[in-house]
Order: structure tokens, then sequence, then C-alpha cells
């Protein structure tokens, strides 16, 4: 992990040139409501990597170094790790009501996981419990998404995009790419997208090969909401949105990215300034929640 606290600042694209090879964020805390100095320490602490985001019924679910952490849809206040089982959830998403998760296994991780690596996990209990699906011990997946059953994940050690056609059981080996951000497109599961430092690149035979789309912008993450409309954030912090003519630039991201998700009409962003939502393309934000301000 890199800790901003260890070392100078870096300008906005070198920083998301680290975080493509690293996949976790620096956090500088910004201004925001009064908690209580032990919840301070431990959700500034987690907030300060956030992997991923998912958004669950009525909850925000943020995947960070130190296990998975909610927040109410409405904003409020962070708590976690859910379920009380901390692990590095490097890779995280949501299928058919679902929670899988990837990465690291912590001193507060249940014992029967996987070492150094988690592997591909899962909970079917919104989080309180997990179990390993397959690759315990073997696998760190840098980012998991999903759909109907079919999974993919970027395999940290060789960055091989690896899918699995049966919910996590076994695995197919595809592409190498440098990949930050993966996202599949829920109506046709053979068509994946990475983010890379080329562009956005698209397979359309199941990861296996994958081709620069140069239509689009360079983005750093994508997410697609329920009317297909997909969304990302460039390095220039500029959000867009996919249009039947192509992609339309919106407002900007106030921090440096670490996530995005779509609730309903809304957008969701993590940053280092907090986690606010729009729903109009970053025109206008709604803070759903803050940092405590650095002493």
């Amino acid at each position: 992990m890199i800790s901003a606290s260890h070392r100078r600042p870096l300008a906005l694209p070198a920083l998301l040139s680290l975080l493509i090879l690293t996949g976790c964020t620096a956090s500088k805390p910004a201004a925001g409501p009064a908690m209580s100095t032990e919840q301070a320490t431990s959700t500034e602490e987690a907030m300060g990597h956030v992997h991923a985001l998912a958004v669950q019924d009525d909850r925000i679910i943020i995947a960070t170094h130190a296990g998975p952490y909610e927040l109410p849809a409405d904003g409020g206040d962070v708590t976690g790790p859910i379920g009380g089982a901390s692990f590095d959830a490097m890779g995280f998403t949501i299928d058919n009501g679902i929670l899988y998760g990837s990465g690291h296994p912590d001193a507060g991780s249940p014992a029967q996981f996987g070492s150094p690596n988690l592997g591909l996990i899962s909970s079917t209990d919104q989080g309180q419990s997990w179990t390993t699906v397959s690759l315990g011990g073997e696998t760190d997946f840098h980012d998991l998404t999903a759909s109907g059953g079919v999974i993919y994940g970027v395999d940290s050690a060789s960055g091989t995009i690896k899918r699995s056609d049966d919910n996590g059981a076994n695995w197919i080996d595809g592409a190498t790419l440098d990949v930050r951000d993966l996202e599949i497109d829920p109506d046709d599961p053979m068509r994946v997208s990475a983010t890379t430092a080329d562009g956005l690149a698209v397979s359309t035979d199941g990861g296996l090969s994958f081709a620069v789309d140069d239509t689009a912008p360079k983005a750093f993450f994508l997410t697609t909401g329920p009317d297909r409309t997909r969304y990302t954030v460039d390095v220039a912090r500029t959000l867009w949105a996919s249009t039947p003519t192509g992609w339309v630039a919106g407002g900007t991201v106030t921090g440096t990215p670490a996530a995005l998700a779509v609730d309903g009409e809304r957008l969701i962003v993590a940053d280092d300034a907090g986690i606010r939502a729009t729903t109009d393309l970053g025109a206008t934000w709604e803070v759903l929640w803050q940092p405590v301000a650095a002493e």
C-alpha cells in the first residue's frame, strides 16, 4: 500500500498512472462532519483506500483495504467492516444478490480464508459471512465484474483476464492487459470492456482478445446504469456518458477518483473528497459522506 503521509503529493496524471499499476488510492482527508475518535480512526484509514463501489438495496457498499464498509444510500455515517470480517478487498462486485470479493486476508479475516491471496470469495447473506469459491491462496483479483453468473477478474500477478461461466467455480484464461477497471455488458456477458493506458479496450469474445475503441474517452473507471448508459471518468477528472450518437462530456470530479457506481438515476463517485452523487453528470453534486478534516 502507498500512504499519502509517507510520500510527496503527485500531480494527477502521475498519480493516475500509479493507481493503474497498484489498484490502490491514496486519500487526503477533507472537511466533514464530526464523529467519535474510535470511528474516525477506523473509518478514515479504511476510506483512505477505496477500491470499488456497489449498490445493494438501500445501501452503498464500499470495498476498501480494510474490508467492505457500508453507507446509507441517502448519505450519513460509513460503518464497517460489514459482518466484522476485515480483508483487503481489492476486487468486489455484486451479481444476483451475491457479493463477490478478492484480495488479501489480514488479522481480522476468517481463519478459513486462503493466504496470501483470497482467490474468489462470496457472501449470500449481504456480507455477514464469507466462503471461498475458488483459487483460495492462489489468486488476487484486482478487479471483478459479473452478470448472470459470468464473472471476470484481473489476476494481479500476471495481468491475465480470467472468466468464469459458472459463478466462479472454474476459470478460463483470456488476454493479458494492463487494466485498472473491467465492466461486463449486462446484455451480452461475452462483451467486456477494460480501461487501459491506451484507451477503452473492448472484447466481444469473452475476454480472449481486446481492441481499443478510438471513439471513447481515455477512461480510468467505467460503470453501467440500468438504462445501459455507460459512465466513465478520465485522467482529467471529467465525467463522460455514452449516448446513441457517441460520448458526452459532463462536469468534473473534485478529487482523485477511486470508484464509480450507479444507483437508479444517480451516478455515485468516490474520490479523496468523499462520496458524492450527481444526477446531471457532474453539474451539481449531493454530498453523501466526507472524511474528517486532517489535524
